[in-house]
């Protein structure tokens, strides 16, 4: 919502550049602007991704739930164009399909098994794997585009598991985006 005027002014800044375009082939002095205001967007989307609790990890739902629900709204938004309420089953599936995910993600977290989980840092490398017996080893903990990937990534992911402790690290070779978030693991785990 911080970032819906930046968008916007981006958006009519990037039209009226394509138009001034193809209609005097220079962008005149719309170039400028856009750039700046481009400028201003990243440096505001960087602050922000340092606030407390700026991003939140939750569990990914089954893709099955995802299929169904996407194509029980479409059916639902075929009867909206219609202008006919849809069906009591097409509504009770897709509340259905909503409270799939928390249900289904409360299941998993009882499992016991093997979890090895990847996580996305940019370039670099971060895997967690959670053991049956509840220990968890980090294999790697670096990026080359993120200084702050344990902070930022991988500590936030943990904390979403309910992980408090790390037993092991493992650092395969002494790469910059293999390593540079272990010290912040290890200060807090």
């Amino acid at each position: 919502m911080v970032l819906f005027v930046c968008i916007a002014l981006i958006l009519v800044l990037g039209l009226a550049q394509a138009l001034l375009m193809g209609i005097y082939g220079s962008g005149l002095f719309v170039t400028d602007w856009l750039n700046r205001v481009g400028d201003f967007t990243v440096n505001l989307v960087v602050q922000l991704a340092d606030l407390p609790f700026s991003g939140i990890h939750v569990q990914s739902p089954p893709v099955v739930v995802l299929w169904c629900f996407y194509l029980l709204a479409g059916w639902a938004g075929y009867y909206t164009l219609r202008k006919v309420r849809p069906p009591v089953w097409l509504r009770y599936g897709l509340a259905g399909c909503l409270l799939a995910w928390p249900v289904w993600a409360w299941g998993e977290s009882l499992r016991s098994e093997l979890r090895w989980t990847t996580l996305a840092v940019g370039h670099g490398c971060a895997n967690v794997v959670e053991l049956s017996d509840g220990k968890t080893i980090v294999f790697d903990a670096g990026s080359m585009s993120d200084f702050n990937v344990g902070q930022r990534t991988i500590a936030p992911y943990l904390r979403s598991r309910g992980i408090d402790r790390i037993d092991g690290l493992f650092l395969s070779h002494p790469d910059v985006d293999h390593f540079n978030g272990a010290v912040d693991l290890c200060r807090q785990f």
